[in-house]
């Protein structure tokens, strides 16, 4: 089963417990998947062990992917040949998308979006730490809607002008971003009582400048003017880090991304 690493909370015992169509998956894409085994401020596997163990989640597989593909060839791999070798593992899987979610860090946060956003029949939850639902280089995603204006803008609205213009999806959304999460000139981010370094990388200022904390901001109100559900946790000066993005809310995150779910253990 060439899949990537799987855990089952409570191993096999636990499992086997478990009711029969309301297993649920999760999908930990790029770092969070690197770090799976409990490193640096993830703890994944600890968290699914005690929120499974208190009843809090159905019981939950994580699946901590081998690759690093874009949404739709990600969308692609998993119903052909990722769900149904899960399945065929473990048949207690539900085929609810209610049961699903997965998550990514920085451009494959946003790659976490845009797999929930457009394969809304196979996973309606997602995670993403400090997702990049920026505008730079035009980062648009968001595809299978209606086209809109594709270019960048001093909003960084690609994402959320989408969202207010495409029909609303079945879908839950949880995300966190830092103040400091913020592309700009030295004296811009010393004058929000942040260091020099963004942390995010080679964005081109002249471009985008592209601003995390505003982008998904903006997400998250374009979300909540079309009903959908989301969650946004702002860390206090937070960066483009796994200080941000790492176990200081995944707990939270994972219980409420559950909660529209039904379930016994």
């Amino acid at each position: 089963m060439n899949v990537g690493r799987v855990y089952l909370p409570g191993g096999q015992t636990a499992y086997d417990a478990a009711v029969s169509g309301k297993v649920a998956l999760t999908f930990w894409t790029s770092l969070f998947a690197d770090a799976g085994q409990n490193a640096g401020t993830f703890h994944i596997e600890n968290i699914h062990e005690y929120l499974v163990a208190q009843g809090q989640i159905p019981y939950t597989i994580a699946v901590f992917l081998n690759d690093d593909l874009s949404p739709i060839e990600r969308i692609k791999k998993l119903k052909a040949t990722t769900l149904p070798a899960l399945k065929a593992a473990f048949s207690k899987i539900s085929d609810d998308p209610a049961y699903r979610m997965i998550a990514g860090q920085s451009t494959a946060g946003a790659n976490s979006f845009d797999t929930v956003w457009m394969g809304t029949d196979i996973v309606s939850k997602g995670i993403g730490g400090s997702p990049s639902l920026v505008c730079f280089g035009c980062h648009g995603g968001l595809g299978n809607c209606p086209s809109v204006d594709p270019n960048c803008t001093p909003k960084n609205d690609a994402y959320s002008t989408e969202i207010a213009f495409c029909p609303a999806r079945k879908i839950r959304w949880s995300a966190t971003v830092g103040t400091c999460d913020i592309f700009g000139t030295l004296a811009d981010r010393l004058a929000a009582g942040c260091g020099g370094d963004s942390g995010a990388g080679g964005v081109d200022a002249s471009t985008c400048k592209a601003t995390w904390l505003t982008a998904n901001r903006d997400v998250a109100n374009a979300m909540k003017t079309k009903g959908m559900p989301y969650q946004l946790f702002v860390v206090s000066q937070g960066g483009h880090t796994p200080s941000t993005w790492g176990g200081i809310a995944l707990a939270y995150q994972l219980r409420w991304v559950f909660k529209d779910t039904t379930f016994a253990m």
